[in-house]
């Protein structure tokens, strides 16, 4: 309160005496609201997208219901995408590759709205073994978003090969909004679970190509020459997957990234350095980062990143001649 001076009947002033404080009115908070759904959303895409009540324990159940309980599943939701954010500047601090992007808020929501879909469909097609989401996000969602450290400029067209759940293919088209993400994926029931797990999460930039990786070229020939980056995530050896994805590769400069764990055979690295060597890529250094851990685990796992990048012939033969 604050004091003021009165006067009171007999001319006599009183001073210092309390006012009452005035209620101000707060201005009401912005809501945005959710898209539309799109008009021809088949049932499998609003089942992928659907919040599943029955995974809800009792007491979250009970807090994401009646009133107010929108606004408080928001706010769990924005305190798992600060985490993952905060998690995903510490494995991109020791790759010793940058900050993450001005807007990682929002393109970890992008990332984790389709990774609720994805689970959620998981029940009907065996896209994933992770069940639990908390390891799902860190061993889907951040371990594919480290495609960041091993791009400086935002890719055109981006090539996923062997997709199987959507990623790492889905955490470029949520890093890229005007980028154009092609996952190629052999099984017709994923392929089409991916499509529909896209759509309701709203990637409308990602498209899947129902063929095994081998078929590609002589089955999608538009494709080849195109791709400004081509990403591998658990599907074959590093040999295989270069004679897969060179044929895809643009010209100038466009990168293989394959993720890998820490150790890698010998074999396996001489025989992926030959195939590039013989394919015009040429060899950058590997991208090492930790993963936290998970489900019981003690220590952080180690992740790696193999990246090739085509070179220039001319280049190429100046500089063996010399």
């Amino acid at each position: 309160m604050t004091n003021h001076d009165e006067t009171t009947g007999d001319g006599r002033r009183k001073t210092n005496v309390p006012r009452p404080r005035q209620r101000t009115r707060r201005p009401a908070l912005p809501v945005s609201k959710a898209p539309p759904p799109p008009a021809a959303a088949s049932d499998d895409a609003a089942t992928a997208g659907a919040t599943d009540s029955s995974s809800l324990s009792g007491s979250d159940h009970a807090r994401t219901s009646g009133r107010g309980g929108h606004a408080r599943l928001l706010g769990r939701a924005s305190s798992e995408e600060a985490a993952l954010c905060e998690q995903w500047t510490d494995a991109m601090c020791a790759a010793d590759a940058g900050a993450i992007p001005d807007d990682g808020h929002a393109l970890v929501h992008r990332a984790i709205g389709y990774l609720d879909a994805m689970l959620a469909a998981n029940a009907h097609v065996n896209l994933t073994a992770i069940r639990d989401r908390d390891a799902a996000c860190v061993l889907h969602a951040l371990d594919s978003l480290m495609v960041h450290a091993a791009l400086e400029t935002p890719p055109r067209i981006v090539i996923d090969l062997g997709s199987g759940n959507g990623f790492p293919g889905v955490a470029a088209a949520a890093s890229w909004p005007d980028a154009h993400v092609i996952c190629i994926e052999r099984t017709q029931k994923k392929a089409r679970a991916i499509t529909e797990c896209a759509a309701a999460s709203g990637l409308s930039n990602l498209e899947v190509v129902a063929l095994d990786a081998a078929q590609v070229p002589a089955r999608v020939p538009g494709l080849c020459d195109r791709a400004d980056v081509v990403l591998s995530r658990a599907m074959a050896d590093l040999a295989t997957v270069v004679r897969y994805a060179v044929p895809l590769l643009a010209r100038d400069a466009a990168r293989l990234v394959q993720w890998k764990s820490q150790d890698i055979s010998r074999n396996e690295r001489e025989a992926g350095e030959r195939a590039a060597a013989e394919s015009w890529l040429g060899v950058r250094p590997d991208i090492l980062y930790p993963l936290p851990p998970v489900q019981g685990e003690s220590e952080h796992r180690v992740r790696r990143l193999v990246v090739y990048e085509r070179v220039r012939r001319a280049a190429s033969h100046r500089r063996s001649s010399r």
